[in-house]
């Protein structure tokens, strides 16, 4: 659902449910929140839930799979301003994390897929888009993340 709550603020929500056959059923969220300060400043914020059943591959490749995997779940936010210093540049300044429950990934020691019991990543990011002409951009980022497992 988007909602233009007044002329500057808009919401988004989501829902979502599943119910697989093979496990218990999942019901997922989220929301967003824009809010423009005026015509060159806009601030974001967003949190959500996710929910993932393990890829075929994860749980079937005949060297890597494993059959034993649990779902993926994670909740993560972001909050973000974006700055427009000119019609032809724009800059962003985002705060991100992101919390994993059951992420699956490749273990090189026991060669097969695992279940990662808890992965937390954080970071920011600031990039800035510089539209030269119609046909000309440049688009510049730097990121910094840390991951913890």
């Amino acid at each position: 659902m988007r909602s233009e709550l007044s002329e500057r603020i808009n919401l988004d929500l989501s829902t979502r449910f599943d119910d697989p056959s093979s496990d218990e059923s999942q019901h997922t969220n989220r929301l967003g929140l824009k809010f423009d300060v005026n015509d060159e400043i806009t601030l974001r914020a967003n949190w959500g839930q996710a929910f993932k059943l393990p890829s075929f591959f994860a749980l079937g490749h005949a060297l890597v799979g494993n059959p034993n995997l649990k779902p993926e779940e994670a909740t993560g936010f972001d909050l973000a301003v974006d700055w427009r210093l000119s019609p032809m540049l724009n800059v962003t300044a985002a705060r991100f994390e992101n919390r994993y429950r059951n992420l699956i990934d490749f273990d090189p020691q026991a060669f097969t897929n695992v279940n990662r019991d808890r992965v937390e990543t954080s970071g920011y990011e600031l990039s800035a888009i510089w539209a030269a002409s119609d046909h000309v951009a440049v688009n510049l980022s730097l990121t910094r993340t840390d991951i913890e497992v």
